[in-house]
């Protein structure tokens, strides 16, 4: 009887150390890429977005259906960047390479990027944006009525990683 006592405790032991072993159902997710934003009652949340380096520039973009937003800022760490002309673009772009409308910075109200974190080992950063757009004059012959010339985003949140 002692012998089976000890013998199921051993087990127990055993058990309990490798309960969670290279199963992956224990494992922390990764942190994903994420861009949201509120334009009017619309939620935006991305399912595509990344980061790349151009020149002296930092581009972020995020995508959702047909709808791209893209940024355009020289990086340089933590702090606020007022995003002018086509700094910030929203783009509705059809059948995969249509540029059906733009819109880009508003220049009577303002539009910001402020980076809050940037933890420069973990190449990453986590901000917070607004954004005032005005429909780019070469779309109005296109547009029918269906797009508004303003729009605001509010509600912007983003962390991406940036480019090796």
């Amino acid at each position: 009887m002692r012998h089976l006592t000890i013998l199921s405790l051993l087990v127990l032991v055993a058990l309990s150390i490798n309960s969670c072993g290279n199963r992956l159902c224990c494992a922390t997710p990764p942190d994903r890429d994420e861009l949201t934003l509120k334009r009017g009652s619309l939620q935006w949340t991305s399912k595509k977005q990344e980061a790349s380096n151009y020149k002296d520039s930092l581009y972020i973009t995020a995508q959702l259906n047909e709808e791209t937003i893209r940024f355009r800022i020289k990086f340089n760490g933590e702090g606020k960047y007022v995003l002018t002309g086509n700094e910030i673009a929203l783009l509705t772009v059809v059948d995969g390479n249509v540029t059906v409308m733009e819109y880009n910075a508003d220049p009577t109200a303002e539009s910001v990027l402020d980076v809050q974190y940037y933890p420069s080992a973990a190449k990453r950063i986590y901000g917070v944006f607004k954004a005032n757009l005005f429909r780019d004059h070469r779309y109005d012959r296109f547009d029918g009525g269906q797009y508004p010339q303003k729009l605001a985003l509010t509600e912007g949140r983003l962390k991406i990683y940036l480019p090796k």
